[in-house]
């Protein structure tokens, strides 16, 4: 499962959201087994079969580049959202998670869509679940005694699973009463077709409850998932975190969680989208006249932000382009030197995380130019 309630350093409840992270897992990819179909003596006519969902799905390992974008019912903000633009409304409520590296020790990485976020989860594997959990935004650690998934790898219709472990901090997770059980009870409920923004899905329902139990309560996550019978993803959640009064502030909350775009490599299903590429960009390597740039792109693929002239670091250079489903992005960045001069920027996307390619100014040489999202 996925991370909803992200950390704000500048809210009293920055602890608290820290602690329910902890219960907030990213998903792994996946493949679906079927069902097989039955034969008939031939003496006796054939009638038409009625097609039914399979009772059942099993994940595949993720391969390196899978990933799953998803809109939220909430918002992923970040510590500037009062003196943000735009104000952030519904379109900008996704976040992608992806995989930078796949098999049975993966990495998953999780990035926001809401202007100028810049923490998120990262996720390590072993044996197929997860050992430790880290928040970007303070280093944060949360270690798992045993590798552990919320939802196993294979869910049958009628079958109930529990998982335990305990779960530790790291040191700078000050302010949580650790260790603490992670406890997760479910059951897989009925074979659904259903309808999300990414398509049409044939799923097995799953409602589970996890549990966290520390020195000071217990926060308790209770969940409906839908996972793709073809290839294990969830395709859609709906999440009720509770937190009790006098547990790091109390605060509780709901969300639903609809899949928009995804690549899962070991089943060949792909449903490209723009939006897997918003939120904010930063650079890592300009060789001409701006740096410090700071980008956003929007859930539409349009970019837009600012660059610092590297001859009069005071002055803001304005940012302005598009980026398409395929990844290609091509943007303009305005000159220091006047309204006639400017970089034009072109390239691609090698990721959901990573792009990068030539520049041309009308003042200089071509150069090269790498964005990465924070």
């Amino acid at each position: 499962m996925h991370g909803k309630l992200s950390p704000n350093q500048g809210d009293k409840n920055f602890m608290m959201k820290l602690a329910i992270s902890m219960l907030v897992v990213s998903m792994l990819t996946a493949c679906g087994g079927g069902g097989s179909a039955g034969g008939a003596s031939s003496d006796v006519p054939l009638t038409p079969s009625i097609p039914t969902v399979s009772q059942s799905s099993t994940q595949p390992l993720p391969t390196a580049g899978d990933y799953y974008t998803y809109r939220s019912t909430a918002p992923h903000q970040s510590l500037f959202d009062a003196n943000v633009s735009p104000i952030l409304t519904p379109e900008y409520f996704l976040y992608t998670s992806y995989f930078p590296i796949g098999g049975a020790s993966a990495t998953q990485l999780t990035q926001w869509g809401s202007p100028y976020f810049n923490a998120g989860n990262q996720v390590k594997f072993a044996d197929g679940g997860i050992v430790n959990v880290e928040d970007s935004l303070v280093g944060c650690v949360y270690v798992y005694a045993q590798p552990w998934n919320e939802i196993p790898s294979t869910v049958t219709v009628d079958k109930s699973w529990e998982t335990t472990t305990a779960i530790n901090k790291g040191s700078r997770c000050s302010g949580l009463d650790m260790p603490g059980q992670l406890t997760t009870r479910g059951t897989a409920v009925a074979a659904e077709t259903i309808q999300v923004a990414a398509g049409s899905f044939n799923t097995i329902k799953v409602v589970f409850q996890t549990s966290l139990q520390k020195l000071d309560g217990t926060i308790t996550r209770r969940g409906t998932c839908w996972r793709d019978v073809a290839s294990g993803m969830n395709v859609k959640c709906n999440i009720e975190t509770v937190v009790p009064v006098g547990v790091l502030g109390g605060k509780s909350g709901n969300v639903t969680d609809e899949l928009v775009s995804y690549s899962t490599a070991a089943t060949g299903k792909l449903k490209s989208g723009v939006e897997r590429f918003a939120g904010s960009w930063k650079d890592t390597f300009t060789s001409d006249e701006s740096t410090g740039c700071l980008i956003y792109i929007e859930a539409t693929g349009t970019i837009r932000g600012s660059c610092r002239s590297r001859y009069f670091p005071n002055v803001s250079l304005p940012v302005s382009g598009r980026i398409d489903t395929d990844g290609n992005a091509d943007f303009t960045v305005k000159s220091s030197f006047g309204p006639t001069y400017l970089t034009h920027y072109k390239g691609k996307a090698t990721d959901v995380a990573t792009m990068n390619g030539t520049s041309d100014s009308t003042m200089s040489s071509s150069g090269e130019w790498r964005l990465k999202h924070f």
